[in-house]
């Protein structure tokens, strides 16, 4: 996943979320401070770069390939979609709904 430095709080790269939900280690190169590196915090399995830094990028490939796929199910069409078909399909309430969700990482 690639995000430039200009892009931070404007574009938020949603296939970081399709990665999880099939396991795959996340290679991130980008600026250190975005929703990307927010989710590296968990215990997922992310390497991180900057732009230019061939030599770490390389590194972080080398160490990317002895993982083992982990899939998140917390992210997976079979988890997301009963939710949003759950909002979908709710009675309107007095208070607004909230459609933030707290997520258990691995």
């Amino acid at each position: 996943v690639v995000m430039g430095d200009a892009f931070v709080g404007i574009v938020h790269p949603s296939k970081v979320y399709n990665i999880m939900s099939v396991g795959a280690p996340i290679l991130y190169i980008g600026p250190e401070t975005s929703h990307v590196t927010d989710l590296a915090n968990t215990d997922y399995q992310f390497f991180i770069t900057r732009h230019g830094d061939t030599t770490s990028a390389l590194a972080q490939i080398i160490a990317a390939q002895h993982c083992r796929r982990r899939p998140l199910n917390a992210f997976s069409k079979h988890t997301l979609l009963p939710e949003l078909i759950g909002i979908l399909e709710a009675e309107p309430q007095s208070e607004p709904y909230s459609f933030v969700r707290e997520v258990t990482l691995p």
